[in-house]
């Protein structure tokens, strides 16, 4: 399994292109407003996207869609695409893809036709399509979000969106070596809205094996761990699993 990380920042960040990564270069996980420079600048065809993930309802993880999907309309594009997301994610979908660009616009009807619709509900595991196994894991957020499991030929990774820290986390990734986390939070921080590397050290580090590497994403800005499990990631990033 491959990972490109296509951006590392988080909602408010230093200038960095927001969180977002696919796995082998088909399965995109969030779909932030930059998405499409992100896309090019790492040199992914749009047109093998067969899936995407969407973690919850926030701009900076998909607001980008509308302008993935005008790209792949305008290149005739004749490809499924399917779109995992919380409860109500067609509707979501629908109303973004009509504030963009308005509901007579033709790309509507190219949608109508190519998107397909998977809705997340919580541990209930989702066959992404042949090649992936999904089972969602609820985070803790301002709004219903979800992280996963994923497997693809045996070879698992773990992703934690937006979310601050509880221990029970760690019941879903006994076996996993791979997380890809949201560490955004700050050790000072007085209200706990991110996972902190702090949190790692003092709750998770202790509790997982040493093969376990966790992954920092959706960043304010780039940064460097001391310790050898944690890698804050920078786009451009790839991982193999």
């Amino acid at each position: 399994m491959k990972i490109k990380i296509l951006g590392n920042g988080g909602a408010i960040n230093d200038g960095l292109p927001y969180n977002s990564f696919i796995i082998n270069d088909g399965f995109l996980i969030e779909s932030p407003p930059d998405i499409i420079g992100s896309i090019f600048r790492e040199k992914i065809d749009p047109q093998k996207i067969s899936a995407i993930f969407i973690s919850h309802f926030h701009a900076d993880h998909y607001f980008g869609l509308p302008f993935l999907f005008l790209r792949l309309f305008f290149e005739e594009s004749g490809n499924s695409i399917i779109v995992i997301g919380p409860d109500g994610i067609e509707n979501k979908v629908r109303e973004i893809c009509n504030i963009a660009f308005g509901a007579n616009h033709p790309m509507q009807k190219w949608i109508g036709k190519h998107v397909i619709y998977k809705e997340i509900k919580n541990m209930q595991e989702i066959h992404v399509d042949s090649h992936y196994r999904l089972r969602p894991i609820e985070m803790f957020h301002f709004t219903e979000t979800y992280g996963f499991i994923l497997e693809s030929d045996g070879d698992k990774v773990a992703y934690f969106a937006d979310t601050y820290w509880k221990n029970s986390l760690l019941e879903y990734v006994e076996d996993v070596d791979t997380i890809i986390v949201d560490l955004n939070g700050e050790k000072t921080d007085k209200t706990k809205v991110h996972i902190s590397e702090n949190d790692l050290l003092k709750y998770a580090l202790p509790k997982t094996k040493g093969s376990v590497r966790f992954y920092g994403t959706h960043l304010r800005d780039n940064k460097i761990s001391e310790n050898g499990r944690i890698q804050y990631l920078k786009f451009g990033d790839e991982i193999y699993i």
